[in-house]
């Protein structure tokens, strides 16, 4: 596998080129803005790997070729594709995130909740005891058209189905939702990334400090405990 240097910038053009990206289902479709961020997309993969570059050009043609896959297959590759480089600029670069919060910086937590939400491609996945139904006009909001919800709740859980359900028939959005017994505060986005908040969504930033750090190392640990719950959980939506 070759590997090229990744200037800085390159962190700037992989989070504007996921929150630019079309819909899944109309990537296929033949038009200027899907064959734009198509051509972006194959330059800064090809520019951070050049051997996954090829294979994503192979893939793109596919798109407009008749290919016998399943419906929505090519197009996941492509996107799962984008979002690996992105994690590999990252972790070659500056590492896994970690962001602290002074109290009462209320706007400056959920926006960086936000840009995680904004950069989801395929799903969502939010982990928190505490969730209630302002947490769905807070957030769910910003989750891009396509995308998949899905939330593990507790103490709060029929405030949070009322308005996950109103939501989600409003806005024509996926929303599932278990309940199930735990403590910790999760994120993963894409089934990719995950980040941990040290409070709820709900209140991150406000009287007490808060931090969000992105889970690496023990990423798949705490993928598979909370897959278990979510299976396990009792479900609402």
């Amino acid at each position: 596998m070759t590997i090229t240097p990744l200037p800085a910038e390159f962190a700037a053009h992989f989070d504007a080129l996921v929150r630019a990206m079309p819909p899944i289902a109309t990537l296929r479709h033949d038009n200027p803005e899907n064959h734009e961020w198509l051509g972006l997309a194959a330059h800064l993969v090809q520019e951070t790997d050049s051997s996954r570059g090829i294979l994503f050009r192979i893939e793109m043609a596919k798109l407009y070729s008749g290919s016998n896959r399943m419906p929505g297959e090519t197009e996941r590759l492509l996107v799962s594709m984008v979002q690996q480089c992105k994690m590999t600029w990252r972790f070659r670069s500056a590492g896994p995130l970690a962001v602290a919060f002074e109290p009462r910086r209320p706007f400056d937590y959920f926006d960086e909740v936000r840009k995680y939400i904004e950069s989801a491609t395929t799903e969502v996945f939010f982990i928190d005891p505490y969730m209630d139904a302002a947490f769905v006009s807070r957030y769910l909001p910003f989750v891009k058209p396509g995308v998949k919800v899905r939330l593990l709740g507790s103490n709060k859980i029929m405030a949070l189905k009322a308005a996950a359900e109103m939501y989600s028939e409003q806005a024509n959005v996926t929303i599932g939702l278990r309940h199930s017994k735990f403590h910790d505060r999760y994120l993963i986005i894409d089934r990719l990334e995950c980040y941990q908040s040290s409070g709820s969504f709900n209140h991150g930033g406000g009287k007490a400090a808060s931090l969000l750090v992105q889970i690496v190392d023990a990423f798949e640990s705490i993928q598979s405990i909370y897959e278990a719950r979510w299976a396990a959980g009792t479900v609402y939506l």
